[in-house]
């Protein structure tokens, strides 16, 4: 059965270092968009909690849409590449999209 956006899974990986305002206007605009994802997977490289406070913060909107917010802290080596690879490891959709934390989605 081919994927449309009644049957499709889809995971988002976001890794992120610091990127606290840019996340939040990210969570925003995954909240508006029209075909939800299943779940969103956090993956901070931030060594402070600023970004899993957030995250808490977020957890109960994104619940709203039954999506499933994850939050991983990446105690090991710290990069992008890294963290995407941590985050696709645990994503259980049928399509994963890595997005950067900077990113603003559009309808």
């Amino acid at each position: 059965m081919p994927l449309s956006e009644n049957n499709m899974k889809l995971s988002v990986v976001i890794p992120t270092y610091y990127r606290l305002k840019d996340l939040s206007e990210l969570f925003e605009s995954l909240l508006k968009q029209t075909v939800k994802p299943l779940e969103i997977i956090v993956v901070d490289d931030t060594p402070s909690k600023i970004i899993e406070e957030l995250c808490a913060k977020y957890r109960g909107k994104f619940e709203r849409f039954n999506i499933k917010l994850v939050y991983v802290r990446n105690y090991k080596e710290r990069s992008a590449a890294i963290a995407r690879n941590i985050g696709a490891s645990i994503a259980t959709g049928d399509i994963i999209l890595f997005l950067d934390s900077d990113i603003i989605l559009y309808l």
